[in-house]
């Protein structure tokens, strides 16, 4: 008999209370691009390039059939110039890569080389890369680029969790999640033995949980519009993404809302909400 379980590890609590600023604000979005095809220099055989947009299973991954170079690359055509203002990336095996964009397919610029960092959290590699400000850049081909000759795994071809686009995205409009709360979980199984124990084997998986709360919100049109978007336009299982936004772009999970939403009423220009969940797809 065998039953799946979750199992976690707090770390201590982040406080961001003091000393923040509007480039400190965290960043969300439910906003997802939907792709219409796929492009790679190679894909080996069962590790399918449609998987990259499979950002609720980060752990399918899409795999190169070439050694690594430098000119390993995945993608994604949008089967028509679109404005993207976000390229996000989740589990891969790189520290480096080249975001690019193109027309046609053939011809691509590349607009920036990111270092891909690990994120202590649920140790995957990713990025969250703002494209051109809050403006974004319409067009029909995104993809990443390799730009490094080795992986951080030491397989010998590049691999990819997820690539997500998003076509748009909020910075909130007041300081957010006093304390903020991560925790590092990661999926087990649990074994039931002939003689009656049990005995957990780990399952591998890691992702996090983030739980934080907002205390006092002051009722302005852009906080009002935030707590509107929280408290109804975003369901329990719409897929989201939470951008940490503190200078490490690997501080980004996507996933979703687990359980109720608390929040209350304050006063005539103040609410709260308390206890908010939120856990990373693995």
């Amino acid at each position: 008999f065998f039953f799946k379980q979750k199992t976690a590890y707090e770390i201590p609590k982040r406080d961001w209370s003091s000393d923040v600023c509007s480039s400190d604000l965290p960043i969300y979005s439910s906003a997802f691009a939907t792709p219409s095809a796929f492009v790679t220099n190679g894909t080996a055989t069962g590790y399918a390039a449609s998987d990259v947009a499979s950002y609720r299973n980060p752990f399918r991954v899409w795999k190169s059939s070439q050694a690594i170079s430098t000119s390993d690359y995945v993608g994604i055509n949008l089967g028509a110039a679109q404005t993207v203002k976000v390229v996000g990336v989740d589990n891969i095996n790189l520290s480096g890569v080249s975001v690019e964009h193109s027309t046609d397919g053939s011809t691509w610029t590349s607009m920036a080389t990111p270092t891909i960092a690990q994120d202590p959290l649920d140790g995957r590699y990713k990025l969250f890369y703002v494209v051109n400000g809050t403006t974004g850049i319409s067009k029909q081909y995104w993809r990443i680029k390799s730009n490094v000759s080795a992986t951080t795994n030491g397989s010998p071809s590049m691999q990819v969790g997820a690539l997500y686009l998003l076509t748009d995205y909020y910075l909130l409009a007041n300081p957010f999640g006093y304390p903020l709360t991560e925790t590092p979980l990661q999926a087990i199984e649990a074994i039931e033995l002939g003689g009656g124990g049990r005995e957990t084997i780990g399952i591998g998986n890691r992702y996090a949980r983030l739980q934080f709360s907002q205390r006092a919100w002051q009722a302005t049109t852009a906080s009002n519009a935030d707590f509107c978007r929280f408290a109804g336009s975003i369901g329990e299982h719409q897929p989201l993404v939470w951008y940490l936004n503190d200078g490490d772009t690997s501080h980004a999970y996507v996933g979703h809302r687990i359980g109720a939403q608390p929040y209350t009423l304050q006063g005539p220009n103040h609410a709260s909400i308390d206890g908010y969940t939120f856990e990373e797809y693995c």
